[in-house]
């Protein structure tokens, strides 16, 4: 496996990451409008 590989890899596993934790933040703030209960902070 090239660096060029690896590279792209660590990015794309990073880009996932990333997605995978706003997804989170929108499916908790939805939770919390759908209790009728503020997010704190």
């Amino acid at each position: 496996m090239n660096i060029k590989a690896s590279v792209m890899m660590s990015m794309l596993v990073r880009q996932m990451k990333m997605e995978k934790q706003s997804v989170l933040l929108i499916w908790n703030s939805i939770q919390g409008e759908c209790r009728g209960r503020p997010l704190a902070g």
